[in-house]
């Protein structure tokens, strides 16, 4: 496995949780929060991982920093910004907390496949639409995150299809690995 040295883990955790109807990233899934286990999955590459979340939201008792969201409710690409804003020179391997069926052998494939050369390493479906977490993001992406932002361009597809991609073929990966839970009765699906 390549030395993750300069890989830095950044769990993005900054939704409403609006359709969920409570704070998803606390949700209690095989007795761990959906937090928690983001956290303690980029542990394991001892990546020190951080928590970007909204302001007034307070994960701190996980024992985890956390940090808030620069320029708010600009959803992921928000949280990506505030990643890459603050840890420059760094490459960032990002998790959201709402995909708690994520393994350590998923982002092992995605650590052993990451290309500095690239601006993101993610993975992609057969059907050529691309995942964007798990993703390693480079921070020095952070200006043209930033111009993105202002412009209300928030797509994270548009923004990866805007950049240079190494695509990682998923379709070896179950595609429950990259579901994220929005609503309550999704977790029946995991």
């Amino acid at each position: 496995m390549k030395s993750q040295k300069n890989i830095k883990g950044i769990v993005l955790a900054g939704g409403h949780s609006r359709r969920f109807g409570s704070d998803k990233a606390l949700t209690q899934w095989k007795g761990m929060s959906f937090l928690e286990r983001s956290l303690k999955l980029l542990d394991e590459f001892s990546l020190q991982p951080v928590v970007i979340a909204n302001r007034g939201t307070d994960y701190s008792f996980l024992g985890y920093p956390v940090y808030h969201d620069l320029i708010e409710n600009k959803g992921p690409l928000g949280g990506l910004y505030t990643a890459m804003t603050l840890f420059k020179n760094t490459s960032l391997l990002v998790l959201t907390c709402d995909m708690p069926a994520l393994t350590h052998s998923v982002l092992s494939g995605l650590i052993d496949k990451y290309k500095l050369q690239c601006d993101v390493t993610v993975y992609n479906s057969e059907r050529f639409h691309l995942h964007p977490f798990p993703g390693i993001y480079e921070s020095y992406m952070a200006n043209q995150v930033k111009i993105r932002l202002f412009a209300k361009r928030l797509s994270m597809q548009e923004f990866l299809d805007s950049i240079t991609t190494n695509r990682i073929d998923s379709s070896f990966t179950p595609p429950k690995f990259f579901s994220n839970i929005n609503w309550e009765f999704e977790l029946d699906r995991l």
